[in-house]
């Protein structure tokens, strides 16, 4: 049987009861030559407790692949 499960390297950038909001720590800035607009690579996501777990020595985290797909991290 195929697991669903994936491995995703982040940060931890604020914590509640029920979510992380977690950091890909894209670095850089991207700028966007048609229009000139700076943005950030940095993508920040809100992931609930509920379907991760969070190894804090490997910084990763472990989920569903659909959630990680929903949540634009894959």
């Amino acid at each position: 049987m195929k697991s669903n499960l994936i491995d995703i390297a982040c940060l931890i950038v604020h914590e509640t009861a029920k979510a992380y909001l977690i950091t890909d720590g894209g670095s850089g800035e991207h700028i966007d030559l048609l229009t000139g607009e700076v943005s950030s690579r940095e993508k920040r996501v809100w992931v609930p407790k509920s379907l991760v777990e969070w190894d804090p020595d490997t910084k990763t985290m472990t989920m569903p692949e659909h959630l990680a797909a929903d949540r634009g991290l894959i």
